[in-house]
């Protein structure tokens, strides 16, 4: 049932915000073709010119050495656990073991740890009652505040989870009982982590401090 819901909701969001973009660039080809052409341009000259160049617009040019460094670590870490966590769960008849288990939880810890410092950095900035968002009164800020708090409860989710289900103490059905918790915790923050990356990066708005 979990690879089901995950699998729809994921899918569905991405072509979501896709279309999003789409409308918003207000382009004369049609959405298939926009696909296509926006596909093909990220290896115009060279997919790794292209990064870079995305990277220093996106990341570079908004954010301190420290900043950059917290972020893009974060963005790994949930990269592999995201990969590692979903493919288990979508396409594998195993549960996680051997390496990956072993490297899914070395990445948990610094997931965990990165978590906190993003919260450190940036809990007052997306406060739901701060200034910024009384001030300005936008709808797109109040969602962009929601999804950070949304991702990073689900965050602190999973770590708690992760460290439940390493105590012994728990019977088997309260385990699983963590585990389910778990696996929603992990697809609620990647739902929230792609629609907190459309609001931030899209061409009307930009993360700054």
């Amino acid at each position: 049932m979990f690879s089901i819901i995950s699998s729809v909701l994921i899918l569905a969001l991405v072509a979501l915000l896709l279309y999003l973009s789409y409308k918003k660039q207000k382009r004369e080809l049609s959405f298939p073709a926009w696909l296509i052409h926006g596909f093909a341009s990220l290896f115009k000259p060279s997919l790794a010119k292209n990064l870079k160049k995305s990277y220093q617009h996106i990341i570079g040019l908004s954010f301190s050495k420290k900043e950059q460094i917290i972020l893009v670590s974060l963005f790994f870490c949930f990269v592999y656990l995201f990969g590692s966590g979903f493919y288990f769960s979508l396409f594998s008849t195993h549960k996680m073991y051997g390496l990956p288990l072993m490297f899914h939880m070395i990445f948990g810890c610094f997931f965990a740890l990165l978590v906190c410092a993003v919260l450190i950095l940036y809990a007052q900035k997306f406060s739901l009652l701060g200034q910024e968002t009384e001030k300005k009164g936008s709808l797109l800020l109040s969602v962009k505040n929601i999804l950070f708090w949304l991702f990073v409860l689900s965050g602190l989710s999973l770590v708690t989870t992760s460290l439940l289900m390493m105590i012994p103490i728990f019977v088997y059905q309260t385990q699983l009982v963590f585990f389910e918790v778990h696996r929603y915790s992990a697809l609620v923050s990647v739902l929230t982590a792609l629609g907190f990356l459309h609001t931030s990066f899209s061409k009307n708005e930009k993360i700054q401090n």
